[in-house]
């Protein structure tokens, strides 16, 4: 079974192709036209530089001479390229002339079995039953896609069925269980087919826990990143100090470095909200002298658990001899 990309858009094109998962693509002149695109031909020149695949399109003419000359210019263009030829007598006549010159063909619009039938019959690679276009004149286009599949299965015809006119990623799965050979899909429900609600939740959960399940070691902010404050600095070189890091804490430390407190923006706004006198006050008078410290060895789950215990959105961690090594923010632990 082979998937196309049903579009003439080659940033899609190039895009999708990396998936490694599609044999070709498919246009029709409304694409081009939609784009602003005259000359097809360079355009399908540029596509078939970023595709190894089959390159399907328009084969048109109102008679059997100008078919066959189109499909046979186009495959000038490249081996890759398979004409597309609506159905009728002219194109079926055209199709059993390209057939003897080894010239592949795709005839598309299909909107009955009997039409299906007369394309496979003149030798045609692929056979293209509009799906979405069938449902829109309110007729059955799945049991119509099931007589073709298996009327074709059953006389053994050496053609290709391709769904196509794809509106939903259900008409794939639908078109899949009915056994077809090829579905060509629009860029847009490509990408909905990869999409699942079950799966957007598991991920995120999965994301959660490996989160959860770091040392924080990895994850804490250390070295010249650390809010560090000397014990004798006042709010105003603290408030500094803590804009400089961009961290609303300061991690209070002595001559020797050993912890001594912390003190938050909040501490700060507190103390100087009715007179900027205040900010002349030393950082020991207003920090907090008992700080929850952890340390570096823990995993993130735990420090989640202290934090929520404590009601307290940041940590200190420090080591043996208390000296502050790292500073952790719960938004350091989910972050992306």
């Amino acid at each position: 079974m082979d998937f196309f990309i049903d579009t003439a858009n080659i940033e899609s094109i190039k895009e999708l192709y990396k998936l490694s998962i599609f044999k070709g693509i498919t246009t029709t002149p409304t694409f081009f036209y939609k784009q602003g695109i005259c000359d097809y031909v360079n355009e399908i020149k540029k596509i078939s530089n970023h595709i190894d695949g089959e390159i399907h399109i328009e084969a048109l003419g109102k008679t059997v001479d100008e078919i066959v000359n189109n499909a046979k210019y186009n495959r000038s263009i490249g081996n890759n390229i398979v004409s597309k030829i609506p159905v009728s007598k002219e194109g079926i006549q055209a199709v059993k002339i390209l057939k003897k010159n080894n010239i592949r063909t795709n005839v598309h619009l299909i909107f009955s079995l009997n039409q299906a039938i007369l394309a496979a019959q003149a030798g045609a690679d692929y056979i293209c039953p509009l799906i979405g276009k069938v449902n829109d004149i309110s007729y059955n286009a799945f049991g119509l896609l099931k007589d073709i599949v298996k009327t074709i299965n059953n006389y053994k015809f050496d053609t290709k069925i391709m769904a196509s006119s794809i509106r939903s990623p259900e008409d794939v799965t639908r078109s899949l269980k009915l056994g077809v050979d090829a579905i060509t899909i629009p860029p847009k429900i490509i990408s909905m087919m990869f999409d699942h609600p079950l799966t957007d939740i598991n991920v995120e959960a999965f994301t959660k826990d490996i989160q959860l399940s770091r040392k924080i070691n990895s994850i804490m902010k250390t070295a010249d990143d650390l809010p560090l404050v000397k014990e004798d600095s006042t709010l105003h070189e603290t408030l500094i100090k803590m804009t400089e890091k961009k961290i609303g804490i300061g991690i209070v430390i002595d001559s020797k470095n050993i912890l001594r407190g912390i003190i938050t923006d909040g501490d700060i706004r507190r103390i100087i909200i009715n007179s900027k006198e205040y900010m002349n006050k030393k950082v020991t008078e207003v920090m907090n002298k008992n700080p929850i410290t952890v340390n570096c060895e823990i995993f993130a789950s735990t420090a989640l658990e202290i934090m929520e215990k404590h009601r307290i959105t940041t940590l200190v961690v420090v080591n043996n001899s208390n000296i502050p090594i790292g500073y952790l923010g719960i938004h350091d632990i989910f972050e992306r």
